[in-house]
């Protein structure tokens, strides 16, 4: 019995200690992650005069422009990220009428300029655009040429997640759907009236 539990504790120390070299590099990346994250978007801040909600922005889309196979990077020229080139705006509405029609109530729109992976190409032109809801983003697009899996992370909501600092500030489908149900349960019911009256009626006459 003392044998048993003995083992049965080292195969719980094993699998915890295994289960830890699993999850920690995935954790510490996750936080190199956020750090970069959060040094853009203070670096955004004091050099560039951005807003926190278009530093975060500007941010999000510097992280989902490096893991596209098109581009290398992107940047953000000077002057591109003050009140006189960003936009921020209430929305209260859908993202888009696309994959992102969740409701956000505020979008940030900023351009930049994406980076080719071939030196020799010229930068090209890029526009972002992010919804918040309560400072948080929850959406997030860009006119990226090669769309990536990162640059739709945003139809799921998987961004960093957390509501920005010093921040101020299909219905069609299922209205088909229900026509159709509708159709349906009508349907049966008036097919059985219209062959139980008559027989009905034959039988009374009959008697």
């Amino acid at each position: 019995m003392h044998r048993y539990t003995l083992m049965s504790r080292l195969r719980y120390r094993v699998g915890t200690l295994l289960i830890s070299l699993t999850v920690l590099p995935a954790l510490t990346a996750h936080a190199d992650q956020l750090e970069q994250h959060d040094n853009l978007v203070q670096k955004f801040v004091n050099e560039q005069h951005a807003s926190p909600l278009v530093a975060d922005c500007a941010a999000h889309a510097s992280f989902v422009v490096s893991t596209s196979s098109y581009f290398d990077h992107a940047e953000f020229p000077a002057n591109t990220l003050d009140d006189d080139h960003a936009k921020t705006q209430p929305w209260n509405d859908a993202f888009d009428s696309g994959k992102q029609r969740i409701k956000v109530d505020t979008i940030v729109t900023v351009t930049g300029e994406g980076i080719r992976k071939d030196s020799q190409a010229a930068p090209e032109s890029l526009t972002f655009k992010c919804g918040y809801v309560d400072n948080k983003m929850l959406a997030f697009s860009y006119n990226d040429p090669v769309p990536s899996a990162v640059s739709h992370a945003s139809a799921n909501g998987k961004h960093h997640g957390k509501p920005v600092r010093g921040a101020h500030g299909s219905k069609g489908s299922h209205a088909q759907a229900s026509s159709k149900h509708g159709t349906k349960a009508h349907a049966q019911p008036a097919k059985g009236r219209a062959v139980k009256k008559p027989a009905s009626k034959t039988k009374k006459a009959a008697d």
